[in-house]
């Protein structure tokens, strides 16, 4: 289902197709936030490793299904609602103060770990499928609204969290399904895959990419910004990092007029080593504002994957799915 770019590059941040994406991608990753108090917190800390396994096993299957059967636009758009359907079933279980037993949670983080592997190959398909200055900008700009929106939800009362919560991943769907009908083109057969163009994907980013998400992953184990992720200051330094990102990103395509997003990689290290330094630097004077820094700057990892990604479907013409999936 390959896709055609419509839209011209300097209209584009005033598109809808640009709000759409940023939009899809916002609800798709607020989806696995959650309140008992009003103030919406990262689910990760409980919940993120099972949800993470049931994720990838879907996934896994999922590839296999798209890689033999036939599918067309309209029978992907049913499926992704329904994968909304299930992660907004999963969400109510999961949140409502009615449903709270290690059952109802167990079927939830299955429901929602299926229907967000529906998700990531979506994404898959429309990022890996439009320039790479486009998808660049449409995954900083989702990253800014993901920090800036739940400044807004901190006053949603806690008996409606649930409710809320469920609507992410239909509104996700939503907004996903409109962009990607702003964009389709009729379908053909996707051409295969040769070793000379495997030969020309870069792999010292790749390494890069692998050390940084083992280090992220040890990080997360050690519980070293678990506290930081409730905390007001944690949310200002998310957006303040991902407004610095989005403006880098703006700068390199419209100001120097690159369209290579992906060899800003370097740029996008130092942010995360800076956040690495400070916290082994000031943990022990400002240990609030030390991990604080550390949790935001660890999520430019996921700003890094997806952009080098779509950026190298996008030239290498490689299938947007299954390697979409595998870098995600």
């Amino acid at each position: 289902m390959p896709f055609r770019d419509t839209e011209p590059r300097d209209n584009f941040l005033l598109s809808g197709t640009f709000l759409l994406s940023c939009l899809s991608i916002a609800f798709f990753k607020l989806t696995s936030w959650f309140s008992s108090s009003g103030a919406f917190i990262a689910s990760n800390a409980q919940n993120g490793p099972n949800e993470i396994t049931v994720q990838l096993c879907a996934m896994i299957l999922l590839l296999i299904a798209e890689r033999f059967c036939p599918y067309t636009s309209r029978q992907a758009s049913i499926v992704l609602v329904a994968a909304a359907s299930l992660q907004a079933i999963g969400s109510f279980l999961l949140f409502s103060p009615v449903h709270g037993s290690e059952q109802s949670a167990f079927t939830a983080l299955i429901l929602r770990g299926v229907g967000s592997a529906v998700f990531l190959l979506a994404f898959g398909k429309l990022l890996g499928s439009i320039e790479p200055s486009k998808s660049a900008l449409a995954i900083a700009g989702s990253e800014v609204l993901v920090g800036v929106l739940p400044l807004f939800f901190t006053s949603i009362p806690s008996d409606a969290v649930s409710f809320v919560s469920a609507s992410l991943p239909l509104a996700a769907a939503f907004c996903l399904i409109w962009a990607l009908e702003k964009t389709v083109a009729p379908e053909n057969d996707p051409s295969p895959i040769t070793r000379a163009q495997l030969r020309k994907i870069p792999i010292h980013p790749i390494i890069l990419l692998i050390l940084c998400a083992l280090s992220s992953i040890g990080i997360a184990l050690l519980g070293q910004t678990l506290q930081a992720s409730a905390d007001q200051l944690y949310r200002y330094l998310i957006i303040a990092v991902n407004l610095l990102i989005f403006f880098a990103y703006a700068i390199w395509i419209y100001g120097l007029k690159r369209n290579d997003p992906d060899t800003l990689w370097p740029f996008l290290m130092v942010i995360i080593f800076v956040g690495l330094f400070v916290y082994s630097s000031f943990s022990s004077i400002a240990p609030g504002a030390a991990s604080g820094l550390l949790g935001a700057t660890r999520r430019t990892l996921m700003v890094f994957a997806w952009v080098f990604m779509a950026s190298i479907i996008y030239q290498q013409k490689l299938p947007a799915i299954p390697f979409f999936a595998w870098g995600s």
